[in-house]
């Protein structure tokens, strides 16, 4: 969405989808909260999609959205958290960005905003370069396990500082027994995603089995 920034996103898969099998898709709006920005207030707010395969769910995500800069008056206003500090994990693996694969993504997405794919457009909103799609960093992540994710699991993603294109980011699996996307605590995996040269987080991520 033009102007707004990915923040986190919730995934629950209840079971495979088939290529051919026919969905319907319901997404609407929730949680429109005021967020501390540094020194403003942004606004923020959740896009939730439904995908049904008949009556049966089948899969259901949530996207969390920030607008900087935008206030909006008598919301309710989240807490500040503060992080600690970032303490890089092994790595297991990492991959390189590039230019063609932003343009890639956009086209198979249909997300073309320019911050992704025009380092001109990407320094006129305050980047330093182009930057590569957060649902794309998160998908290569989710990648990396392989079919030992399963067929129904809640993956969970909280998206930091942004991947640079061109660039390398580094990336940790941990196999963990005390995973929580808040439906309780289970085995699953932890992710890390993050900037090798100057050791700071691009996402983090946990996948519970179902």
């Amino acid at each position: 969405m033009l102007g707004m920034v990915h923040v986190a996103n919730r995934i629950e898969q209840l079971r495979p989808v088939a290529v051919r099998e026919a969905l319907t898709a319901t997404t609407w709006a929730r949680n429109l909260v005021s967020r501390p920005v540094g020194e403003r207030m942004g606004a923020q707010v959740d896009l939730v999609t439904e995908v049904r395969s008949g009556p049966e769910l089948v899969w259901q995500g949530v996207s969390t959205y920030l607008a900087r800069s935008t206030q909006i008056s008598g919301l309710p206003v989240l807490e500040r958290v503060e992080h600690g500090a970032f303490a890089a994990p092994s790595p297991t693996g990492g991959w390189s960005t590039s230019l063609a694969d932003s343009k890639a993504y956009a086209a198979v997405s249909g997300d073309r905003n320019p911050i992704h794919t025009s380092r001109l457009a990407a320094r006129g909103f305050g980047y330093r370069s182009t930057i590569a799609h957060g649902m794309d960093t998160a998908a290569r992540a989710l990648a990396a396990l392989g079919p030992v994710r399963g067929d129904a699991f809640t993956w969970t993603v909280e998206f930091a500082s942004p991947v640079l294109v061109p660039g390398r980011v580094a990336l940790a699996v941990e196999r963990r027994d005390d995973v929580d996307t808040s439906g309780g605590v289970r085995g699953g995996y932890a992710l890390t995603v993050w900037d090798p040269k100057r050791g700071k987080p691009h996402l983090t991520s946990v996948l519970a089995h179902a």
